[in-house]
């Protein structure tokens, strides 16, 4: 009677583990469909979403008013600096030539970055957020 039971528990989860297995695999399918299709596809397209995260990161530093407020916030800047240099890394994949007209984003962010590095001890923050992105360009 026992055996007939393990036999039944074992039938059950060999069924479910692969319902399971099939479910994620096809997770994994969708995701990477998705992934692949939903980046941007052309230097302009990259040039929108570039502008769209230096905004983020000029509004960010905007809301900062002191060294702590920055310790505070150094993780979000530092997400901020890795997702500008993977777009510099997709924009230097493309072959055309760009045309390097500052934007209102940028001209914001340098004036954000101008005023925390007056700040003391705000430069050395700032470097350090920095230093993650910068060996992800470098490489």
């Amino acid at each position: 009677m026992l055996s007939k039971f393990f036999e039944k528990s074992a039938q059950k989860s060999s069924i479910f583990s692969s319902k399971a297995s099939f479910e994620r695999g096809l997770f994994i399918a969708i995701l990477l469909l998705l992934l692949t299709a939903c980046g941007p596809s052309s230097i302009s397209d990259l040039r929108v979403v570039g502008e769209a995260e230096t905004l983020k990161l000029a509004t960010l530093l905007h809301k900062i008013d002191t060294k702590d407020d920055l310790q505070r916030n150094l993780p979000k800047v530092k997400k901020s600096y890795l997702r500008i240099a993977e777009l510099i890394l997709q924009v230097r994949g493309f072959p055309e030539a760009i045309d390097i007209e500052p934007s209102a984003p940028s001209d914001q962010l340098f004036t954000e970055l101008a005023r925390l590095y007056e700040m003391p001890g705000c430069r050395e923050l700032m470097e350090s957020a920095q230093d993650e992105a910068l060996a992800l360009l470098s490489r």
